[in-house]
């Protein structure tokens, strides 16, 4: 005998009801931090500026580079990010001075 399948989403609300996910909840506690969870994201939105917008193009010497990359990739990120820890760093270095 051949079923028919159930619509996807069926199947995935079925999911969600089992697990009582996307249920609300009417506990202060829940209201409570989510409430704080909110605040921080829009404090971190505010502060966090992006960085897209401008876009900085740096040379180095080739084998300065080849070093970076590899400390880089010895704590898991790439070189851009380990950049952009570094200069805030000195930032914020210069911001105490």
């Amino acid at each position: 005998m051949v079923k028919k399948r159930q619509s996807l989403n069926e199947e995935i609300t079925r999911g969600m009801e089992a697990r009582s996910i996307g249920v609300p909840v009417n506990d202060q506690v829940t209201g409570k931090v989510t409430l704080e969870i909110q605040k921080t994201t829009i404090e971190i939105q505010n502060n966090t500026k992006s960085y897209k917008s401008n876009i900085v193009s740096i040379r180095f010497d080739e084998g300065d580079y080849e070093r970076l990359r590899e400390i880089a990739r010895e704590q898991g990120t790439n070189g851009a990010a380990l950049i952009r820890k570094a200069v805030k760093d000195i930032i914020k270095a210069a911001d105490k001075a």
